[in-house]
């Protein structure tokens, strides 16, 4: 009996080592296609299977989110927006610089700009003004996504990305869990909290 066992084991193994490589391609591929290649459309493929044989992490999901960004794929870049914040605030801490990946950092800048101008468009789904609040987050600028969250949230609390406002204000008050009452982000989260 102890063989059958090990014998399983060994199956197991060899199928999640099988998994973590085909990963591993899939995410080389994808960082190649965007960075050298400039294929956007190749790199948002290669991110979504990586995505779809990842075991743990989140640079697939990543990669697909700022693939379909600069492809104007702003509904798949929701989804993959949706799935790095149900695991939890991390996704908003966790080092990755993505404007390293661009040769040309102007490129990356028009890439933005054009989903910032779709979440300022009247009526702009969530999912473009979420992306667009994760990205300016990444980016440095906290009160802007903050607002944006806020904004999210207050017109859909119960949708899929009303949970971003709850990431943002969890990492706003777990790095500063006696913030100073004249912040402008405590007042926001505060009145936000009601």
């Amino acid at each position: 009996m102890p063989e059958a066992t090990t014998g399983a084991s060994t199956t197991f193994e060899t199928m999640l080592r099988a998994r973590r490589e085909r990963h591993a391609r899939y995410l080389r591929a994808g960082w190649d296609a965007f960075t050298q290649d400039k294929d956007n459309l190749g790199a948002l493929s290669m991110f979504r299977l990586a995505a779809s044989s990842a075991i743990d992490g989140h640079e697939a999901e990543r990669g697909a989110l700022y693939a379909a960004t600069a492809v104007q794929q702003y509904a798949l870049a929701g989804e993959m927006l949706r799935r790095l914040l149900r695991d939890g605030p991390d996704v908003l801490t966790e080092p990755f610089a993505i404007r390293e990946r661009y040769q040309d950092v102007a490129e990356y800048g028009e890439h933005i700009n054009l989903l910032r101008r779709a979440a300022q468009t009247p009526n702009a789904p969530d999912y473009v003004r979420a992306v667009n609040a994760y990205i300016v987050w990444r980016e440095g600028d906290r009160n802007a996504a903050l607002i944006q969250a806020r904004s999210i949230a207050n017109a859909d609390p119960d949708g899929p990305f009303a949970i971003l406002l709850q990431r943002i204000a969890f990492v706003v008050t777990s790095n500063n869990p006696t913030p100073d009452r004249d912040d402008p982000s405590v007042e926001f989260l505060t009145h936000t909290q009601r």
